[in-house]
Formats: structure tokens, C-alpha cells, sequence
């Protein structure tokens, strides 16, 4: 349990008892996707806050949104990239 990095025993149990392992995947992708969509959430409702108080929305902020979410989906490509590679 230790060597996989799962603090919660009951969970550990279960996912044993029903696979017979468990799959540690060591991505560090995975965290700098998880901090960009928080990141990217924020400023979203940031925006939205705005242009419900000015009733305007700038063509800046949707850029920088359509940008880091095209970031956003080629870091998801890579992983599921990385990841087909390890299955086949």
C-alpha cells in the first residue's frame, strides 16, 4: 500500500480484492493539467463576473481562454498518448 502511494486502506482493499492489483501511474502531466484547468477555471469565472457587471465581454479574454484551452487539450493528447503506449 505504501509503495503505491494510497493512503486509504479500505480503498486499497477493495481495489485488490476486485483486480488483484493496483497501477500507479507517475505522470507528472497529469498534475500540470490539473493546475492549468484550475488556473483556467478561475479566470472563467473571473470573465463571467465581469461582463455580467460591464455587460461587456473582451476580445482579449476570450483569446487568452481559447488559447490555454488549446494548451489544455494537447497536454490531454499527450497523455492519453503516453498512456495508449502503455497498454499495447
Amino acid at each position: 500500500m505504501a509503495d503505491m502511494g494510497v493512503r486509504n486502506m479500505s480503498a486499497f482493499i477493495r481495489k485488490m480484492a476486485l483486480n488483484g492489483y493496483c497501477v500507479n501511474l507517475q505522470m507528472p502531466e497529469l498534475k500540470d493539467i490539473s493546475s492549468q484547468l484550475h488556473r483556467l477555471n478561475a479566470n472563467l469565472n473571473q470573465y463571467t463576473k465581469r461582463a455580467h457587471v460591464s455587460d461587456n465581454v473582451y476580445q482579449e479574454d476570450m483569446e487568452d481562454l481559447v488559447a490555454r484551452t488549446a494548451n489544455l487539450q494537447e497536454l490531454v493528447g499527450e497523455i492519453f498518448r503516453k498512456l495508449n503506449k502503455m497498454v499495447v
